[in-house]
């Protein structure tokens, strides 16, 4: 189900690498966060209407969505809270020494 993910994930990972040194020297910090699979945005209607084929119950759609945990280093997934709040620690001052980076949401709020 990830189909072209890990390459597209490559990509952008360059894309932000290639930008912060660009627009680095003038100040400029370049952060991305990789956050896919927030379990409070993947329901079986976003699921649809990717895929209409796809017919998903409440059980398979929690299957995923463990399966999702499982991936992750911590074994869980970030809440869309959490994610709020990477993104604010990533726009302030505390953050200033970061760029050229992708940020994990589950790494900085460990289980």
């Amino acid at each position: 189900m990830l189909g072209s993910t890990g390459p597209a994930d490559a990509a952008i990972d360059t894309y932000i690498r290639n930008l912060a040194v660009e627009v680095g020297p003038a100040g400029v910090r370049v952060l991305g966060i990789w956050a896919a699979g927030i379990p409070e945005t993947l329901t079986r209607e976003r699921v649809a209407s990717v895929n209409s084929t796809m017919q998903l119950d409440d059980a398979a759609l929690q299957g995923i969505l463990g399966h999702l945990d499982g991936l992750r280093i911590t074994r869980r997934s970030p809440s869309l809270a959490e994610v709020a709040e990477v993104a604010v620690f990533l726009a302030s001052d505390r953050s200033a020494g970061m760029t050229g980076t992708f940020t994990n949401v589950t790494q900085m709020f460990p289980s």
